[in-house]
């Protein structure tokens, strides 16, 4: 029988980190698009739209954990959890861009603290460093772009 590969280098890995780095570029040539030059209008739109649409997508994750849950009233707790990123996004694409992205951040801020204490049921090793890499480059490239946005 063949061993188990650890979790560390298990099945996924490679492929989540490459698809995570992808998933922030946008964030990062948006928060930097103002070093090449001036802006277009739809620049920031862009960015709090991209950045709702991915908050959106880390309740998913939870909503997929949760089917995992052996104990219904921990599955109920993140079925319900999982849903709070969307419905706190929604609303920020109604906001002006200027006050959205800090908010933004801050919905970043608050999935990753959820993804640190909630570690029920296990994910891979690997998942915790990645959400923590690309929850950190996206909250700073978030704030980066609130402080340079034209008021």
């Amino acid at each position: 029988m063949a061993s188990q590969p650890p979790a560390s280098s298990g099945p996924g890995r490679t492929l989540a980190w490459a698809l995570g780095a992808g998933g922030a570029l946008p964030f990062l040539a948006l928060a930097l698009a103002p070093l090449a030059g001036p802006v277009p209008d739809w620049a920031w739109p862009a960015l709090v739209g991209y950045g709702a649409l991915i908050l959106s997508f880390l309740g998913g994750i939870r909503w997929g954990r949760a089917l995992g849950h052996r104990e219904r009233r921990a599955a109920d707790l993140d079925l319900l959890a999982s849903v709070l990123p969307s419905l706190y996004a929604w609303p920020l694409l109604l906001v002006p861009s200027g006050q959205a992205l800090p908010l933004l951040a801050a919905g970043f801020a608050g999935q990753w603290l959820l993804d640190e204490r909630r570690r029920q049921p296990p994910a891979p090793s690997w998942f915790l460093p990645l959400r923590r890499a690309l929850s950190a480059t996206v909250i700073a490239a978030l704030l980066l772009a609130g402080a340079v946005h034209p008021v």
